[in-house]
Formats: C-alpha cells, sequence, structure tokens
C-alpha cells in the first residue's frame, strides 16, 4: 500500500518507541514524503532532542533509520500539483502533501485533525 506520510508522523516515531514505530517498518507499506520533510525535522531538530532525551548522534541515527523506509520525493516530481493541493489543503503549508497524495494516487497518514476533519478530497488513514 503506498502513503503518503505527514511529518507529525516521524515526529512521533522519533521521539518514542510505539507503534507508529511498528507500522514505519511494515513491509507492506510504501511510504512517501515530500522533499521538504527533511528541513522539517532538522527546523525542529533541537526541541525534539530535548523531548526524547537524544543527544545529536542517536538522534540522527534514529532520523537515518526512519528514512531509510520513506521515499523522499523530488519537489519537481509532485508540483504540477501545487494548485490542486492548494485548494484542497486546509492549511496553505501542507499542499506538498496533498500533491504528493494527487501525484501518486495514494492516501495520506497523517495526526493533523484539519487534513482529517476539514477536507474530503483526500483519504487519511
Amino acid at each position: 500500500m503506498n502513503l503518503v506520510i505527514d511529518t507529525n508522523i516521524v515526529i512521533a516515531a522519533i521521539l518514542k518507541k510505539s507503534v507508529t514505530q511498528d507500522l514505519l517498518f511494515n513491509q507492506n507499506l510504501q511510504l512517501h514524503a515530500p522533499e521538504f520533510i527533511r528541513e522539517e525535522i532538522v527546523k525542529h531538530k533541537k526541541e525534539l532532542m530535548k523531548k526524547a532525551g537524544y543527544g545529536e548522534r542517536m538522534f540522527d541515527e534514529i532520523v537515518a533509520i526512519l528514512f531509510s523506509r520513506i521515499m523522499v520525493v523530488p519537489y519537481v516530481e509532485y508540483a504540477e500539483f501545487k494548485e490542486k493541493a492548494i485548494a484542497i489543503s486546509p492549511d496553505r503549508n501542507d499542499w506538498p502533501f496533498i500533491a504528493l497524495v494527487i501525484y501518486i494516487d495514494s492516501d495520506i497518514w497523517s495526526n493533523d485533525s484539519d487534513l482529517k476533519n476539514k477536507q474530503d478530497k483526500v483519504k487519511n488513514i
């Protein structure tokens, strides 16, 4: 099953051992994310390290392991769907996830209540 994975799912997996981590390594799931997901993780790195109680080396290792399961898709591949995604997305900043969902014809895995409740064009699992 193809899924676009939202940053909040990756963050949840970084913070603690959980069902989310287990699902990330389910071989039946093909996970995709827009390329800027890495920037979002780096932007919040210090905060995430503090919350999880990780040193930088441990944090970097965990992130690398998680991203070994996620196909990061370059912007140019889903850029043509930007306007359509902006029109659908309840949060303008989430458009890359919606555009990628349209591009690969998949669902999205997110804990974002707006994506779940304020739009009905993209299925959220």
